[in-house]
């Protein structure tokens, strides 16, 4: 392999260990913020949200009624009124909220800083 090819490789390498390492960080703050607003809830049916992250994707697992319960209204059928209800900012908030932080951060994060510091623990290791 030529001295091209290596620096490549190398850089590729360091990209996907940066982009590890800001995923699992924000899926680590995803897990706290849903788990703080979950706590007032009881039932264990709540208790099923499961955050994975790899070097390329943030995968989520909840329970279907989690999805829903941010929403602000509801549709009352007999009347044709919507009804104002307690919302919980459980999923659209935060995800969306993370989701921003998240583009920001792999795009204009990864600084010359960030890069000597992924060379240096990639040569300890």
């Amino acid at each position: 392999m030529d001295l091209l090819k290596q620096r490549e490789n190398e850089g590729i390498a360091i990209f996907r260990a940066f982009a590890e390492r800001t995923l699992k960080q924000h899926a680590q703050q995803i897990k706290d913020h849903q788990d703080a607003v979950l706590s007032g809830f009881s039932d264990s049916v709540w208790n099923g949200v499961q955050i994975q992250s790899s070097d390329v994707s943030i995968d989520m697992k909840l329970p279907k009624a989690l999805r829903f319960i941010d929403m602000k209204t509801r549709f009352k059928k007999s009347t044709n009124e919507t009804i104002q209800k307690k919302h919980y900012d459980v999923y659209n908030r935060i995800i969306m909220g993370n989701y921003h932080g998240i583009l920001m951060d792999l795009t204009y994060g990864m600084t010359e800083a960030v890069v000597a510091e992924m060379k240096k623990n990639f040569r300890l290791k």
